[in-house]
């Protein structure tokens, strides 16, 4: 088997990017980019078209470019995937709603308070 992707790569492109968030990469990599709780899921799609979820992350809260970067290489190693080795982006794919005392966030009255999680896709390229 090709184990070519040991390492997850992120090269920013003017498609996606501005010259600023290039330019200022560190700083770029550090910001959060989805703000809130974030959940990463990632597999395959069958032959009816559906996807087909085979790697669920950990609740990220306010992840970075290189929070995703870290999860794209558990998701490679998790799927087996050792083609797409570029992480080019990311997709909102939906929402849940979560009671906050079963996120372990709150232990008073605010605690039956429901947090959103947004669910994110990433775009993995070869």
């Amino acid at each position: 088997m090709n184990n070519h992707n040991e390492t997850i790569f992120f090269s920013p492109t003017k498609e996606y990017f501005t010259d600023e968030e290039v330019n200022g990469i560190d700083k770029f990599m550090k910001t959060p980019i989805v703000k809130g709780l974030v959940k990463v899921v990632g597999g395959d799609w069958n032959l009816a078209g559906d996807q087909i979820y085979e790697y669920e992350s950990a609740i990220l809260m306010n992840p970075t470019w290189f929070d995703l970067m870290s999860i794209a290489q558990q998701q490679s190693q998790v799927l087996k995937d050792t083609h797409h080795i570029w992480l080019e982006g990311f997709d909102i794919v939906g929402n849940q709603y979560v009671l906050a005392q079963d996120l372990g966030l709150s232990i008073d009255e605010s605690s039956e308070r429901k947090q959103k999680i947004s669910t994110i896709s990433l775009r993995l390229g070869s």
